[in-house]
């Protein structure tokens, strides 16, 4: 006889691949993981007030090369989740956020995993 702990269990890890699947399938954009993983950090240092800049991004080994973060960065630019921006007037450092879409299509895949979760 099972424990209600492992049923539990069970069901969320089957609602974490559903969500995975639904992720897949359903996905506005064809990104790949480290396109996610870019634009991820790029949010989060929107969130935190600490906008990353390319090159900063570039530097990260563990998101890709050098010139496979800057093709990521050119198709986030593109599809339209992230924008360039300068603070002050320097304009030699370009900064990057998200723009309302790619928060709307994070806040989704949050609501995504808040029902997965919710066993």
């Amino acid at each position: 006889m099972t424990s209600d702990t492992s049923k539990s269990g069970y069901l969320f890890y089957l609602n974490l691949i559903k969500l995975r699947d639904e992720r897949q399938s359903h996905a506005a954009f064809d990104l790949d993981a480290a396109a996610m993983r870019l634009l991820e950090l790029v949010a989060l240092g929107h969130l935190n007030v600490r906008p990353i800049s390319e090159s900063g991004l570039t530097e990260i080994q563990s998101i890709g090369s050098a010139e496979t973060v800057r093709q990521n960065i050119c198709l986030l630019v593109d599809l339209g989740l992230i924008e360039q921006f300068f603070i002050g007037t320097n304009n030699s450092t370009k900064y990057l956020r998200p723009t309302k879409l790619a928060i709307d299509y994070l806040g989704g895949v949050g609501q995504s995993m808040m029902k997965a979760v919710a066993v």
